[in-house]
């Protein structure tokens, strides 16, 4: 009877075993165990090392929690060391015990991926987030804005914490993303954020440059007010910025800069020529002053001209009458004749000499409009001739700066690239320095949640119905 009563618990207690040990899935992690506990005592290897920081921030910005998941690139099975000034450690790998002592964590670890988790006490993050919220313009504190109603604005500030390594802050891009349940947000602003759909909710991506410090805000029409959590991520920039091929944008410069040379080469000979223009003007202006001057002094002789030709040719007259005495003409016929043909010639040469001097008189009276003319062309070449000079200076000015055209913009877009170009930055460790082929660290960060607390009284759950399982194991109790 006793026999049968043994056989009977040792059956009941094998059922037990494999149903604890079904229900807790840890066969695998008992493989693992036994296979990691083949190497005890055997030296392992970590080809390299990735940090996944997780924290958790109160609705203000400050750190309430931070874990970090390690994960160990086991190449040589065996026992490996990792650093971190941890409060706790815990296996994610398999049921393998983790000593954590002094900064340093032994771990007996099988081939392949291994993770743990290690707990930070005080820690401190590469930035320094401070939040702050308001009601209708008004400060209000998160635990009181929970379930209010009105205008709402958000200000998330990001700056650099000092106090840790500034690689992280110089070469990490920090994502900030708000989920906003479009249900309760209306009319939502935030100006420089990228805006996906979510279902119901509105998520609003901002992004802070590495190496920079920001304010960000988000505000809506808010009714009932609740949100998620903002979540902080922040991941190296190190992606390599490859400039376009600019040969042929090269080649439309280098053709500019060619247009320009000739360009100044032609004004540089414009300059001459109107320099030379300049100096015939004023030439032109001396000799017309002096010409205007001759005909002035010409018009006023050509009266007592006229003056002497009439008394002139009235002379000729009268010698020429007399001489048409027959007397005179018997006594010197041939001077009777010459008279008589000079005094006719004369009065060709008065008549000649009458026009002459009305012509003299008509350009002398025009004359000064026309040297104002002769005048104000030379003022206006002397002008234009000024004009050129600085248009030459300018142009040869533009040529200096543009002969290297292409060589200043492909400088410029290195230099411009070359501030985000983090791809010779190499991650390092988070949580200690003695942690090396650390390939990549990540940080994720997350406000807590606001929500208005519910204050319907909460029933009593049924007791759960027993299972045939849960009655074998109150045998036992």
């Amino acid at each position: 009877m006793i026999m049968k009563k043994s056989m009977k618990f040792a059956y009941i207690a094998v059922i037990l075993s494999v149903t604890m040990i079904l229900s807790s899935g840890s066969i695998p992690l008992m493989a693992e165990e036994n296979s990691a506990g083949t190497n005890a005592g055997t030296e392992g290897r970590i080809s390299s090392k990735e940090e996944v920081i997780y924290c958790l921030l109160d609705h203000g910005g400050r750190i309430k929690e931070t874990y970090v998941v390690n994960i160990l690139n086991v190449t040589d099975p065996g026992v490996v060391y990792d650093h971190g000034s941890y409060s706790l450690v815990k296996n994610l790998t398999d049921t393998g015990e983790l000593i954590n002592e002094n900064g340093k964590v032994k771990i007996n670890a099988a081939g392949g991926r291994f993770y743990y988790q290690g707990n930070l006490s005080n820690a401190s993050l590469p930035w320094i987030i401070d939040i702050s919220y308001y009601l209708d313009n008004a400060k209000i504190e998160p635990k009181d804005l929970a379930g209010a109603s009105g205008h709402v604005k958000i200000e998330i500030g990001t700056r650099k914490n000092s106090a840790v390594d500034s690689g992280f802050f110089e070469n990490y891009l920090l994502q900030v993303t708000a989920q906003l349940n479009t249900g309760k947000f209306r009319n939502i602003v935030a100006d420089g954020a990228t805006f996906a759909n979510a279902g119901e909710n509105k998520v609003a991506t901002f992004t802070v440059l590495p190496g920079t410090e920001e304010k960000l805000y988000i505000e809506a029409d808010v009714t009932g007010f609740e949100m998620d959590g903002l979540e902080f991520s922040a991941i190296p920039f190190s992606m390599q910025v490859q400039m376009p091929d600019l040969s042929e944008f090269s080649d439309d410069f280098s053709q500019l800069a060619d247009a320009i040379a000739q360009l100044n080469t032609g004004m540089a000979a414009l300059e001459k020529g109107l320099t030379e223009i300049a100096s015939g003007a004023s030439a032109l202006v001396e000799g017309s002053t002096g010409f205007k001057d001759g005909l002035a002094a010409l018009t006023s002789k050509s009266n007592e001209l006229i003056q002497a030709s009439t008394l002139i040719m009235n002379t000729l007259n009268d010698l020429n009458a007399m001489m048409s005495i027959p007397e005179a003409q018997a006594a010197n016929p041939q001077l009777a004749y010459a008279l008589a043909g000079l005094a006719e010639n004369y009065k060709s040469f008065h008549a000649g000499l009458e026009g002459y001097t009305f012509g003299v008189n008509q350009l002398a009276g025009s004359y000064p409009e026309l040297h104002s003319g002769i005048e104000g062309l030379a003022a206006g070449v002397n002008h234009v001739s000024i004009g050129a000079k600085e248009l030459g200076a300018g142009t040869n000015t533009l040529y200096e700066n543009t002969k290297d055209l292409p060589q200043k913009v492909e400088k410029i877009g290195d230099e411009l690239l070359s501030e985000y170009d983090k791809s010779d930055y190499r991650p390092v460790s988070f949580v200690s320095p003695e942690n090396k082929n650390v390939s990549s660290v990540q940080f994720v960060m997350r406000t807590e949640k606001i929500e208005k607390k519910n204050t319907t009284p909460v029933q009593a759950a049924e007791p759960e119905a027993k299972t045939i399982w849960t009655r074998l194991l109150d045998l036992f109790r």
